[in-house]
């Protein structure tokens, strides 16, 4: 399930040169800007079914997925808990490359991220609220639901009146 979607500050560069590029290059950008499109709009279904994956997926760095969009391009991405993050865009060779020079790569998600966009489904209806949802809420709302007052007794026993 993805809530969000991060883009690496280089990978509009990576994707501008392949626009540039044109012919081939040009096909493969179109087919990653509709992954992610796909991703944006429908986000709580799975992120590996919203594109065609290479056959040997992507072990080099930490949950890492690699998307085929044909003619020897790829996707580079990472996906750390609710959170899509795009790496990489290129050739195979290109992106065998970098993979090597990020081997073991672990993304923490931070203000080091250009663009951070929020998928159509935590985008509220209602055009004047416009509100995200948080991850971290449903989590305290699951947590609060298994908490009741016998375990709230014994982790403030001096605070309470036996």
């Amino acid at each position: 399930m993805i809530h969000y979607v991060h883009r690496d500050p280089k990978f509009e560069q990576f994707l501008s040169t392949l626009r540039d590029r044109g012919g081939s290059a040009l096909s493969a950008a179109k087919k990653a800007e509709k992954i992610i499109q796909r991703v944006l709009e429908k986000g709580r279904e799975n992120s590996l079914k919203v594109g065609r994956l290479t056959r040997k997926g992507e072990l080099r760095i930490s949950r890492g997925i690699k998307y085929d969009l044909g003619n020897g391009y790829r996707l580079i991405c990472a996906k750390k808990g609710s959170n899509l993050i795009l790496l990489h865009i290129g050739t195979h060779e290109e992106c065998s490359r970098w993979l090597e020079r990020n081997k073991g790569l672990h993304y923490e998600i931070g203000d080091n991220y250009c663009a951070k966009l929020v998928t159509q489904e935590h985008i509220s209806t209602d055009p004047g609220q416009m509100k995200t949802i948080d991850p971290s809420d449903e989590y305290e709302e699951q947590l609060m639901k298994r908490i009741d007052d016998k375990i709230l007794r014994k982790l403030f026993c001096g605070l309470v009146e036996k």
